[in-house]
């Protein structure tokens, strides 16, 4: 937008470097003109009056500012049994990447990591982690965002599956406090509505016919465990 405070004054301007003059194109106060940055552009403009001097040339240059590359997370995020060490790379040289870990996006008063730094990120509670990259005289990025959320250790089985001569009490433990395993021995993935276990127990395989327990564990908030499986057969 091109203003101008004197009543009555008509304004020219230019886009091509040269100082307006009065055959050059006419903008009303208050106007606007298309500027392209791409390449960069000197826009000019001079107000003119009947037995007035002409103003002083106005005169400013639009470039098209670069963008900072969006951050990255490794491991992205997702759900996991444990706390994760989180590198965070921008491929912009010289950029300053800024991260928050309390849901609001980062500015650049927030901490600073070098890119190819590590953060730690803790799962439980459950962690929104966000990056945004600066540099001087770019546009920062777009903020990276990624929620880290708990879940639930895999169930383990001692003895393991294989070829036993006998039936065997197979122990199942899951090391998350407070987890509720869930079995079977049917084929099935365990649900919430099958038979329950308590950490450290054992139940009674079959190995004729052979058998396949199964077991996952499940906790309020948090995402199942993987399945746990294991086949029992007879030895020959």
């Amino acid at each position: 937008v091109i203003t101008c405070p004197t009543a009555d004054a008509v304004i020219h301007y230019t886009t091509n470097g040269d100082d307006p003059t009065e055959s050059d194109p006419v903008i009303a106060s208050g106007n606007f003109v298309t500027i392209s940055v791409n390449p960069s552009t000197t826009l000019k403009a001079r107000a003119f009056k009947t037995y007035c001097t002409p103003s002083v040339v106005k005169s400013a240059t639009y470039i098209e500012s670069p963008t900072v590359a969006t951050p990255a997370f490794s491991p992205d995020g997702g759900q996991y049994t444990t706390n994760r060490q989180v590198t965070i790379t921008c491929s912009t040289t010289g950029a300053v990447i800024h991260y928050t870990t309390n849901g609001n996006d980062p500015t650049e008063s927030d901490p600073g990591i070098a890119s190819g730094g590590h953060v730690t990120v803790t799962v439980d509670p459950a962690t929104t982690l966000k990056a945004r990259a600066y540099k001087p005289a770019w546009i920062p990025s777009v903020v990276k965002n990624a929620t880290y959320s708990p879940m639930v250790v895999m169930p383990a089985f001692s003895p393991g599956g294989g070829q036993y001569t006998t039936d065997k009490q197979v122990v199942i433990t899951c090391s998350t406090t407070g987890a509720v395993i869930h079995y079977t021995t049917n084929g099935d993935d365990p649900t919430e509505n099958d038979p329950v276990i308590t950490s450290g127990e054992s139940i009674l395989v079959s190995i004729y016919p052979p058998t396949i327990l199964k077991a996952r564990a499940f906790k309020s908030d948090w995402a199942p465990s993987t399945v746990k499986s294991a086949t029992y057969s007879r030895a020959p």
